[in-house]
């Protein structure tokens, strides 16, 4: 499936991504971040920073769905 993205989120998106999953892993009292803690995070922190191309628009397909799906399809890390 085309995620219908026309600008994705910069380099800096990824380090505030980062600093958004630390977070919410402390406050689940631990030290370390899963990729559970990115994918929680992923759509609050980048959904604001990507330009969906009119086509996307016109068919209410927002950035917090490309999201959702960039998140089921690509594999996570092991």
């Amino acid at each position: 499936m085309t995620l219908r993205v026309a600008l994705g989120a910069s380099p800096r998106a990824a380090v505030h991504l980062l600093a958004a999953a630390r977070a919410a892993a402390r406050l689940q009292g631990r030290a370390f971040v899963t990729p559970d803690d990115v994918a929680e995070m992923a759509a609050p922190v980048l959904a604001h920073r990507l330009v969906m191309t009119p086509d996307a628009e016109l068919d209410r397909f927002g950035a917090r769905e490309a999201l959702r799906v960039a998140l089921e399809e690509v594999p996570v890390p092991r």
